[in-house]
């Protein structure tokens, strides 16, 4: 009856061992995990900061480019040709005169605006200009203001 008693503590000793060791490894499975998961709050906090700011360069940018913008209302369709860039800088030439601007007006881009061809009897689609220079830009909204 001693022997059995002997062997099952014996037993329970090894079973509290092995469970010691099974709570050991999961202590420090756990302990990494919390470590591992600090460092992805941080992480996550530090690219939220970086996404924020690219976001709001991003909408500077975006805002920055629109600015050389212009839109031509009522241009009858076809007026400008082929070449809308050169149209819209004879145009303003011969609008405002050159005595107006010390220097040509340099327009970067120009096109109709990007929805369907309307009817015939609908209003044309805008013209729209981009600038090289901002001041050319406000020079002529002013003039034409004038006018």
């Amino acid at each position: 009856m001693k022997a059995e008693f002997n062997n099952s503590i014996a037993d329970l000793k090894t079973l509290i061992t092995l469970l010691g060791l099974q709570i050991s490894k999961a202590e420090t499975r756990i302990s990494s995990t919390e470590d591992k998961l600090e460092w992805m709050d941080t992480e996550v906090t530090k690219l939220r900061k970086d996404n924020e700011y690219l976001m709001n360069k991003v909408e500077y940018l975006k805002n920055y480019n629109r600015r050389n913008n212009s839109h031509i209302i009522g241009l009858p369709q076809g007026w400008e040709g082929t070449d809308s860039i050169k149209f819209c800088t004879l145009l303003f030439l011969s609008i405002f005169s050159q005595e107006n601007f010390s220097d040509p007006v340099i327009v970067e881009r120009a096109h109709r605006s990007l929805v369907p061809h309307p009817p015939p009897e609908s209003s044309p689609r805008p013209l729209l200009v981009q600038f090289l220079k901002y001041q050319d830009r406000e020079r002529v909204l002013c003039y034409a203001a004038k006018m």
